[in-house]
């Protein structure tokens, strides 16, 4: 977020927000359970991070990339 230009310290300053890599565990000593709707075809429920159970509000940032990166690098 800083290397795009976002004021990170900013978004830290307010009352209620954090940040949390949701792709393992996280901060929490174990994940949560959600049941999938209808029943699933495959799983009837899945066990995730615990922030997509414990929240309000959530909002999901993109890996961000620079354009060379996203591309990959190519010699001509």
């Amino acid at each position: 977020m800083a290397a795009a230009g976002w004021d990170v310290r900013a978004f830290q300053a307010i009352s209620g927000v954090e940040f949390e890599n949701t792709r393992n565990l996280g901060f929490a000593s174990q994940y949560a359970r959600l049941s999938v709707p209808d029943g699933g075809r495959l799983f009837s429920s899945l066990d995730v991070n615990h922030s997509y159970s414990d929240t309000d509000v959530f909002v999901s940032l993109c890996k961000m990339k620079e354009h060379a990166t996203a591309a990959g690098s190519r010699s001509r």
